[in-house]
């Protein structure tokens, strides 16, 4: 059966047919079988943010208020998180290191001297309710545990002090505070995680698995570490810690330092929530019903029996259903049990027309060339004749820096924003972009259409699964 007739069949919007074989085979298509295993509708909304990225309140570039502006422009929620502790900061004999201690503890003291109160501040005052949510955080180093960040729920939160990783997270029980490691891959005892140190519950229910550092996933793979604290290690990794017999959920942020919260690449956070209320996305961390983008929003409902992504269930017999919404083409969708590849779909070798004149698609625009030595302002209009417009979404990029380096002089972020959409056009827009390199800056958006003939791919896979 090929894909149109299956979408006729079944009544479903998009079906990823390229596994039908061993994903589909279970059921047949329109049966009542079918039409028992097919989960209940939800009313868990994503909403996306970014919980580790940094400003030029300790150490990095860009304004703190631009950070929140760039937030705002393409995020639900935001934690801007300074620099605040390396209580084991090595290298106090060695004059080659001298200029990295004297940088962070530089910054970590302007933090203590009105930095934090100016943080706490700015972080209230963009805080709306159902609009735009924003939260406390603050990152610790450690060589021995691994850096970690302390996201707190409260918005008045104090910044609690510490003389290793276990002192902190023994200080944070009993209070609304996550505290999540970072860069997991790096080399044991240089900040990459040390896994024996994991607690499972309410304080760490996810981990980061992917930032501008690089994927954690494994030490092999796509998106190397580009650190110089070294290359991935497997004892700090994902997989290992899974191998271990841990259930944690899996997030991205950023890391990004220069301002830029949300830069599309660098990674970013998914919550399955019913609303955008502190509560509500709170408590969707808790329970760990998060997954981690690179860049793109891709819309993920995997849903095991009745559970959903971060649940623990139990059971003889188990129904996977899996539905997959991309910005653009998908690849593939690969479903992993203990370490293994169960099951793939793939996506179209070449992108499929469809039949009529009218119909609904994403158009990819890419703008915003640049050089490093100097920003340009870049101000377009984007218009559409026939059909209309449905929506816009910004896949803005920050400048490309991850880490201080000696003798560098701060630059200034500069914000990328949409002036102003409407059915038929963009109205104005108008783009700042600052200077860096070449292959980091391009930005780009996604439009939302209906009404015009284009190229088409497959944008989405759904398929059930019984085990």
């Amino acid at each position: 059966m090929d894909r149109r007739k299956f979408l006729k069949n079944t009544g479903w919007s998009f079906l990823g047919l390229a596994a039908s074989g061993s994903l589909l085979g279970a059921c047949a298509p329109g049966s009542k079988d079918a039409k028992k295993i097919m989960p209940s509708a939800s009313d868990l909304k994503m909403y996306w943010g970014d919980l580790h990225n940094h400003c030029n309140i300790t150490y990095g570039h860009g304004d703190m208020r631009d950070a929140f502006e760039a937030a705002k422009g393409q995020l639900d929620f935001v934690s801007v998180t300074p620099h605040a502790m390396w209580p084991d900061i090595p290298g106090a004999d060695d004059p080659r290191l001298k200029w990295v201690i004297d940088y962070h503890t530089g910054a970590f003291k302007r933090l203590r001297e009105g930095g934090y109160e100016k943080y706490v501040a700015m972080t209230n005052e963009y805080n709306k309710e159902g609009e735009f949510l924003a939260f406390i955080g603050y990152e610790a180093h450690s060589m021995e545990h691994g850096d970690h960040v302390a996201l707190n729920y409260d918005l008045d939160a104090p910044l609690v002090e510490c003389t290793s990783i276990e002192d902190w997270k023994q200080k944070a029980k009993g209070h609304k505070v996550f505290i999540t490691p970072h860069h997991m891959g790096y080399q044991g005892g240089y900040r990459g995680y040390n896994w024996k140190c994991f607690t499972e519950g309410d304080q760490t229910p996810f981990v980061e698995m992917y930032s501008r550092h690089g994927l954690a996933e494994s030490d092999q793979g796509d998106y190397p570490y580009l650190h110089d604290m070294g290359p991935r290690q497997w004892e700090g990794t994902i997989q290992y810690g899974l191998e271990l017999g841990n259930k944690f959920g899996i997030m991205a942020s950023t890391d990004q330092h220069s301002g830029y919260p949300g830069s599309y690449g660098d990674g970013r956070i998914g919550v399955l929530a019913p609303s955008l209320t502190r509560d509500a996305i709170w408590d969707a961390l808790r329970t760990r019903h998060v997954c981690a983008a690179t860049g793109d929003k891709i819309l993920i409902d995997f849903r095991l029996n009745d559970a959903f992504m971060g649940d623990v269930v139990r059971g003889n017999s188990r129904r996977i259903y899996v539905n997959v919404t991309g910005e653009s083409c998908i690849d593939y969708v690969d479903i992993i049990k203990n370490g293994q590849i169960l099951a793939r779909m793939n996506g179209p070798l070449t992108p499929v027309a469809p039949e009529g004149d009218t119909v609904r698609c994403k158009v990819k625009m890419d703008f915003g060339w640049n050089r490093e030595e100097q920003y340009v302002h870049w101000q377009g209009k984007l218009s559409l004749d026939k059909g209309k417009l449905h929506g816009v979404t910004p896949c803005f990029r920050g400048a490309a820096f991850t880490s201080p380096q000696e003798g560098e002089t701060e630059f200034h972020t500069h914000v990328n924003r949409i002036v102003s959409v409407n059915d038929k056009d963009t109205s104005r827009r108008k783009i700042k972009h600052e200077r860096f390199f070449y292959s980091e800056f391009r930005n780009f958006i996604f439009l939302y259409l209906k009404g015009i003939k284009t190229d088409y791919g497959l944008k989405s896979l759904q398929a059930v699964v019984l085990l």
